[in-house]
């Protein structure tokens, strides 16, 4: 959408240049495009040649915490001089930073810095981090809590395998409101060339309206540190403002 200029389920849309570093899925990235094309509607006249003007993938991705790689990052972006990137998309956080210490403020701290500094001069960063297996206290970041803290806006991902459905929801923002949590339902697309496999797009489900009663009941369904013997339903309540 950010390729394109296209409205995301409703919400605007900044048209802008991806650079998308692609550290992992590079077997499916092709399929997974097509299907998400074919389910749009886009159209070979318009869509693919704005595509073609506003997205550049590399598979090369740099260690951000190592300086020399971080340069050569930056001097890559700055020789294109056909291509004005404005989004850096790294895929993922992990793969960008190869023999460092998640759980060390100091090996963070020196990739959180490289990311600022691409920030400082005008780029806008985004990059997939996987949670924690251990979802006992919710769903947390790998690492360093030095990452989550630098961040401007996290969009937490979690995908309900029972019924098919994935959550989104903004869990951080630091100068705007968060916003409601949106629900999709994971659908498979077969797209029109057979030599393509199937591939999975996600689409949009409706809002519902819940009762104060059922929205406090999800709160403690959703969230396993208050699903136990000790939650109490005042408190709960009180996460969520109600009377």
């Amino acid at each position: 959408c950010m390729t394109l200029g296209k409205v995301w389920h409703g919400k605007r849309v900044q048209p802008s240049k991806v650079l998308y570093i692609l550290g992992e899925g590079k077997a499916s990235l092709l399929k997974r495009m097509l299907a998400w094309f074919e389910h749009h509607g886009c159209t070979n006249e318009t869509d693919f040649p704005r595509l073609n003007t506003n997205l550049r993938v590399t598979f090369d991705v740099p260690q951000l915490r190592e300086k020399e790689q971080y340069g050569g990052l930056m001097s890559a972006i700055t020789a294109d001089t056909s291509f004005d990137t404005s989004v850096i998309v790294i895929d993922t956080f992990a793969r960008s930073f190869v023999g460092g210490d998640e759980n060390s403020s100091l090996d963070t701290g020196l990739w959180i810095k490289a990311a600022e500094s691409l920030r400082a001069v005008g780029y806008t960063v985004i990059f997939l981090h996987h949670t924690r297996k251990n979802t006992e206290f919710g769903h947390q970041f790998r690492g360093s809590s030095a990452i989550s803290g630098a961040m401007d806006t996290i969009i937490t991902v979690v995908r309900n395998y029972e019924e098919n459905l994935v959550k989104v929801a903004v869990t951080k923002q630091k100068d705007h409101d968060e916003g409601e949590p949106m629900s999709f339902r994971r659908q498979i697309v077969q797209t029109s060339d057979t030599t393509i496999p199937d591939a999975m797009v996600l689409t949009l489900l409706p809002p519902t309206t819940r009762t104060a009663e059922e929205r406090v009941l999800r709160e403690v369904l959703d969230n396993p540190a208050l699903n136990t013997a000790k939650a109490k339903v005042d408190e709960v309540a009180a996460r969520l403002n109600l009377k």
